[in-house]
């Protein structure tokens, strides 16, 4: 189920980078890459929440890691689910200037 649950947040990401097409998204994008959301996306939702966990995945299932980082994987698979919903979620306000 965690290479399920990666490639559903990947399809987010790329629905969310499909999707920009008005200011509004852009603005999102950008603060997602380069404002203040943007550790969180990288390090916090590719690195951590994407990344280490199908790493981790992979060498339980090639039999090079001990199964005991599937509860580790599990972590970090729901660190990644709940990170995607908030960076969404707070990506998603536009103040528009004064």
């Amino acid at each position: 189920t965690g290479i399920s649950v990666a490639i559903f947040e990947l399809l987010l990401l790329l629905g969310l980078i499909l999707l920009a097409q008005n200011e509004t998204t852009e603005n999102s994008l950008r603060l997602l890459t380069r404002g203040s959301l943007r550790l969180h996306f990288f390090i916090g939702l590719l690195v951590l929440g994407l990344i280490v966990p199908l790493v981790l995945q992979g060498l339980v299932s090639i039999g090079e890691g001990l199964a005991s980082l599937l509860i580790l994987e599990g972590v970090l698979d729901l660190f990644g689910v709940f990170l995607l919903r908030y960076i969404i979620f707070r990506a998603s306000f536009y103040v528009s200037p004064a």
